[in-house]
C-alpha cells in the first residue's frame, strides 16, 4: 500500500507543478511564465545609449544593479473589468536601468511595457488568450507624460509581443517611432534603432508575494510599486476603445497645454522634467508637514479656546458674586 501511495505521489508531481502559485494571485506560475514568454516585446534601442542596456538587480530588499544584460523582469496578475465579459490577465514587462542619463538625470530608472490578454475563463489553457491593448510607459506621472496605447489588432500583436522602441537615455517605452520623435517635452529621440539582445526573463510576481528575491520592488529610492498597479483604468480603456486609427496614440492627455510651453521655451525642461523622481517626493514631504503643522495648529487653537473659556466662566463667577446675582 505505501509503495502504491507513493507511485501515486510521483506521478502526481507534474500536475502539482503546473498547479503552482507561489506570488498567491491564483495564476499557476507554468501559465504565466508560457503566457510572459509568448507576448515578451521586441525591444529596440540605441547603440549608443549611455545606460547600455536594462540591468539584472541583486535579489534583497536594496535595489542594487549586477550586470547590465537585457534582463526583462516580469508581472502577469488577474484584473477585474466589470462589464466586460470572460477573464482578463494583465502583462508587465519591466526594462530596469542603473542610469536614466538623459536630461535631468538620475539614479535607477523604473520603465515598463503591458499586455491586457483576454480568454473566456481564467481556465483557459496559454494558446486561448489573446491579446487586446498594449501600453507603453513615457515619463509617467510627470508633466511631459507621453505615455501610449494601441488596439493589439493595430500592432500585428494580438498573439505576440509588439515592436517597443525605447528613447535614447530617458528609456520611455513608445509603440511607436514617430511618438517617440515626436514625444516626452522634446527630450526623446529614437534615432538609429537596433534590437535589443533578448535577455532572461525573471518574474517578481506580486507586491504582496514577491518572486526571484525581488524584495526591492518595495524599496524607497525608487518609485516602483505604483507601476505594478493596472495600468488600464476605466479611462485609459475608454481612449483606447475609441481609437479608430492604425497604430499607436497618447493615452494621457491631462498635460496637453503644458507641454505645449515646454515644447516652445525648451530651457526649463530639465528641471520640470524629474518629475516622480523630485517633485512627487518633495510634494509628498510637503503634503506630510503641512498637515502636521495643521494638526499642531488646531491642537494649540483648541488648547487656546479652552483655556480662555476657563478664564471667561471664571470671571462670570466673580461677576456674578460681586454683583450679587
Amino acid at each position: 500500500m505505501g509503495r502504491n501511495l507513493f507511485l501515486i505521489l510521483l506521478a502526481s508531481l507534474p500536475l502539482l507543478a503546473q498547479q503552482a502559485d507561489l506570488d498567491r494571485d491564483s495564476l499557476p506560475d507554468e501559465l504565466e511564465q508560457l503566457l510572459l514568454q509568448r507576448f515578451r516585446p521586441a525591444f529596440h534601442l540605441s547603440p549608443t545609449d549611455c545606460d547600455v542596456l536594462p540591468s539584472e538587480f541583486q535579489p534583497g530588499a536594496t535595489p542594487r544593479p549586477i550586470a547590465r544584460n537585457a534582463t526583462i523582469y516580469t508581472q502577469a496578475s488577474p484584473v477585474s473589468l466589470p462589464g466586460r465579459k470572460g477573464a482578463f490577465i494583465e502583462l508587465h514587462y519591466y526594462h530596469l536601468w542603473a542610469n536614466d542619463c538623459g536630461r535631468a538625470g538620475h539614479l535607477l530608472d523604473v520603465e515598463h511595457v503591458s499586455a491586457l490578454l483576454h480568454a473566456p475563463s481564467l481556465d483557459s489553457p496559454a494558446p486561448g488568450w489573446k491579446a487586446l491593448y498594449w501600453y507603453a510607459a513615457a515619463h509617467e506621472d510627470t508633466p511631459c507624460d507621453s505615455s501610449n496605447g494601441a488596439r493589439a489588432a493595430a500592432l500585428d500583436a494580438e498573439f505576440r509581443g509588439p515592436d517597443v522602441f525605447i528613447s535614447h537615455g530617458k528609456h520611455a517605452s513608445y509603440l511607436s517611432l514617430d511618438l517617440c520623435n515626436r514625444k516626452g517635452c522634446g527630450g526623446d529621440a529614437c534615432n538609429s534603432m537596433a534590437p535589443m539582445p533578448a535577455g532572461q526573463l525573471i518574474n517578481i510576481g506580486e507586491a504582496s508575494a514577491p518572486l526571484n528575491g525581488a524584495l526591492w520592488v518595495r524599496s524607497g529610492p525608487w518609485s516602483f510599486l505604483p507601476k505594478l498597479q493596472s495600468d488600464f483604468t476605466p479611462a485609459t480603456l475608454s481612449i483606447l476603445d475609441a481609437l479608430g486609427a492604425p497604430g499607436a496614440a497618447p493615452v494621457n492627455s491631462s498635460w496637453t497645454s503644458v507641454k505645449a510651453v515646454f515644447l516652445a521655451g525648451n530651457s526649463t525642461i530639465g528641471a520640470l522634467e524629474t518629475g516622480n523622481h523630485g517633485t512627487s517626493q518633495a510634494l509628498n514631504t510637503a503634503d506630510t508637514h503641512t498637515e502636521n503643522a495643521l494638526s499642531t495648529a488646531a491642537d494649540h487653537t483648541g488648547d487656546a479656546l479652552a483655556k480662555s473659556a476657563s478664564k471667561v466662566k471664571r470671571s462670570l463667577l466673580r461677576a456674578r458674586k460681586w454683583c450679587g446675582f
